[in-house]
This record gives C-alpha cells, sequence and structure tokens, in this order.
C-alpha cells in the first residue's frame, strides 16, 4: 500500500484553505463611470493626425457589453494607424473581451510570429504588450496590443484578472480595456511597421493612461 506524503497533504489543505479565503474575501466590484468620453478625450490627437472615426454596430457594442469605445483610424504623412479600444467601468466585465488569437481567426485571419514584449516610454510609463503578424487573402498587418486595468497593463487577459484581483483588494481603480493598435505590412518592412506604431503609442498611451486612472 501506497504511503501518504502527509506533507503534501498539508499543503493541499493550506492551498484549499487560501483558495476558500479568497473566494469569501472577494471584494465586490464597482462602477465609476467617466465623466467625458474616451473619444473626446482622445480629440486632442486630432491636432497631429487626420482621424476618420469608425462605428460598431449595436449588436456587437452588446456582444462584447462595452461601456465606451473608440475605433478609429489615424493618419500622419502616409502612415495609417488603426486603433481600437474596449472599454469597461467595472471589473465584472473583465474578460468580455475578444483575443486577436480567438476573434482574427474566426474571420479567416492567418496569426502568426506572436511574441510577448515590453516597452517604456519617456514619461517612465512601462507597456506589457504581444505583438502578432496577420494575413488574409495577401493583406497582411502587424498588430499590437494589450489588456489595461486601471493604470497596469498585462500582454494577455489571464495576467489581467490577476492584477484586477490585487486592485480590488487594495481598493484601487477597476476600470479596465482592451487596446489594440495596428498598420499595413503590405507597403512597408517590419521594421519599419514598428516604427510606425511605437511613434503612435507614445503619442496615445500618456492620453489614454490620464483618461483610465482619472
Amino acid at each position: 500500500m501506497r504511503k501518504v506524503n502527509f506533507v503534501h497533504v498539508i499543503i493541499l489543505i493550506l492551498c484549499l484553505a487560501a483558495t476558500g479565503y479568497i473566494i469569501y474575501m472577494r471584494p465586490v466590484s464597482s462602477v465609476v463611470e467617466k465623466s467625458v468620453s474616451l473619444e473626446q478625450t482622445l480629440a486632442q490627437l486630432n491636432e497631429k493626425y487626420r482621424v476618420t472615426q469608425n462605428r460598431l454596430s449595436p449588436r456587437i457594442v452588446e456582444e462584447l457589453k462595452l461601456d465606451d469605445y473608440v475605433f478609429q483610424t489615424y493618419m500622419q504623412n502616409n502612415n495609417s494607424v488603426s486603433l481600437y479600444v474596449g472599454y469597461y467601468f467595472t471589473g465584472k466585465k473583465v474578460g468580455a473581451a475578444h483575443d486577436p488569437q480567438i476573434c482574427y481567426p474566426g474571420q479567416g485571419w492567418k496569426l502568426s510570429n506572436k511574441q510577448r514584449q515590453s516597452t517604456t516610454l519617456k514619461a517612465g510609463m512601462t507597456i506589457n504588450y504581444s505583438s502578432i503578424i496577420a494575413d488574409l487573402n495577401g493583406k497582411k498587418e502587424l498588430i499590437y496590443y494589450w489588456f489595461q486595468v486601471d493604470d497596469k497593463t498585462a500582454d494577455n487577459t489571464f495576467h489581467q484578472k490577476i492584477v484586477l484581483f490585487q486592485k480590488q483588494i487594495l481598493q484601487q481603480g477597476e476600470s479596465n480595456a482592451f487596446v489594440r493598435i495596428s498598420t499595413s505590412l503590405n507597403d512597408q518592412t517590419e521594421e519599419q511597421a514598428k516604427d510606425v506604431l511605437m511613434n503612435f503609442i507614445a503619442d496615445f498611451y500618456p492620453v489614454f493612461y490620464r483618461y483610465s486612472t482619472n
């Protein structure tokens, strides 16, 4: 008969007790609405970029449980960047956003070269993000995306949920978002596309950060 490893039993009991405590003590999510829309906040970028607005259908807005969003194209010289931000006022909706690795293949896109990366802006803000290349019938795009919780970023939704839980425990901000930024690879090299996205992020993120943390 196999001997019982009491150390493993004790560890299991402690893990179960900790899990039960976390579930019991899980803080209640709250809704904190913004006084201005995200679109109004990002309007200050209009002085530097030519902006084209796109609209999601009411059905998609309902499906994604969006509290606010922007879906816009930013043009500067010959460079074009597509921005989508799905924003949520409460932690209850964390996970409502669709990861590109799920929704893009469902629309026929082929994904490749996924990487997890991090960049720190001059203002000292660090962004943890994922990058992928998407291809649909010869149309290629470089995509950067991340999940936001208050002032923190995560390159995947699992990490986003961990950050949210920590924020809730500490009673800090729990507004959260999915951010996706992309540019074409058909008329430029990958290195050029990276520069285009990073230059846009340097303009966009400080504005978005203030919106998210206020």
